[in-house]
């Protein structure tokens, strides 16, 4: 994305004005994403995590977030604003073929995406009302929740790039705000701390004080009174918003927190009522208590182990979106073997990370040949 020599010149400058200190670019790239680049008491190694970490975003928000990072310095360094004019005018990089980004084999040039047929199929299905109009072909009905469980390390929070990336090419229809609960500095999340974090995101002006406090004696009541609270203030941003809550399987989480989430999700879906099913998209990145599936608006996905078909499926997809001639069956089994060769075992913390770096490393090796790659039967 960047040059070399632009790289370092916007390490240079993030380093003049953080000096360590992540306040400033609050500001800039948001909170939400400032919790997520790892510290360091060296100023230019905590440059370097931030540049890293907005370049690597690529284009899952609008502006990207590289894009906001040289806004700020490309009045006053020349080569910062001739890199700003040159990716301004690239837009989006397109890792899919035709009008699916949803099959899309990677989100940027570091982010491989394998497998995950089903949240694929959900995010896609986020788009669709509903109750389609009659029309021919018809739409699938659309999905309003979406599930992803799975051992720690296998990608659930990975969907939240995917989510934004898809976003991306939908114009950005939907808003979105994010909770990632290992990143917050209260882990525990009462009820109401959970909708304030929320609309802290969806509107930053509104009113604390006309949030609806605990009755002890009627604690049902107040998580629907929290929900519909926070669903009149959704539906007057005149926008559909999907809101993503990563880490509520973790230990810890209050009881009432769990009936609030299920309680979104009932509301999302149109169970308890129809009054906000087209402004919420819910995705819970490891949630493990039951979501009713009703009239089949919640989509479950499962993370794990890669497996030997997902590997294959990446490189067909791979090849599709290269415009490469497809693989035999045979250059596809050494290409599976080349991939896991080099990767722990299934039950490894790092397998899903390093099968997904081998995969990109040796597509990216394939892809860098003077002439169409060909790995022999």
């Amino acid at each position: 994305m960047l040059l070399p020599t632009e790289r370092d010149q916007l390490v240079f400058e993030v380093a003049n004005l953080t000096n360590s200190d992540p306040e400033p670019l609050k500001i800039i790239i948001g909170s939400q994403h400032v919790i997520q680049i790892d510290t360091h008491k060296r100023p230019s190694v905590y440059a370097h995590y931030v540049v890293r970490y907005c370049e690597r975003s690529a284009w899952i928000e609008d502006p990207a977030l590289i894009i906001r990072m040289l806004n700020l310095f490309s009045f006053s360094n020349g080569a910062l604003n001739q890199a700003l004019v040159r990716l301004k005018a690239k837009g989006p990089v397109r890792y899919f073929k035709g009008n699916r980004p949803w099959d899309t084999c990677l989100l940027a040039l570091e982010l491989p995406f394998l497998n995950r047929a089903n949240t694929r199929q959900a995010v896609e299905l986020f788009n669709n009302p509903l109750v389609p109009e009659d029309e021919y072909p018809p739409k699938e009905p659309g999905v309003r929740v979406l599930v992803v469980n799975g051992p720690p390390n296998t990608g659930k929070s990975f969907t939240h790039d995917y989510i934004r990336y898809i976003n991306s090419f939908l114009g950005d229809k939907f808003r979105i705000a994010w909770i990632d609960r290992k990143k917050e500095i209260s882990s525990r999340f009462s009820p109401d701390a959970l909708v304030k974090s929320l609309l802290d995101q969806i509107n930053p002006d509104w009113d604390e004080t006309k949030l609806p406090k605990l009755d002890t004696a009627q604690a049902a009541r107040w998580l629907t009174e929290l929900v519909k609270f926070l669903g009149d203030h959704i539906t007057a941003t005149g926008e559909p918003w999907i809101l993503i809550l990563d880490g509520f399987d973790k230990p810890g989480v209050p009881k009432e927190t769990v009936e609030l989430i299920q309680k979104m999700a009932a509301t999302a879906v149109g169970s308890e009522s129809t009054e906000y099913n087209d402004s919420i998209r819910l995705a819970l990145l490891g949630f493990n208590e039951a979501i009713p599936n009703y009239k089949g608006r919640v989509k479950a996905d499962k993370t794990g182990p890669v497996l030997e078909k997902d590997i294959e499926k990446y490189f067909k997809d791979y090849a599709e979106y290269k415009d490469w001639p497809p693989f035999g069956a045979g250059v596809l089994a050494k290409i599976v073997e080349q991939v896991l060769k080099s990767s722990p075992p299934g039950d490894h913390p790092d397998h899903v990370k390093r099968v997904a770096s081998n995969a990109l490393r040796l597509a990216h090796s394939l892809d860098q040949s003077i002439t169409r790659p060909i790995i022999q039967e």
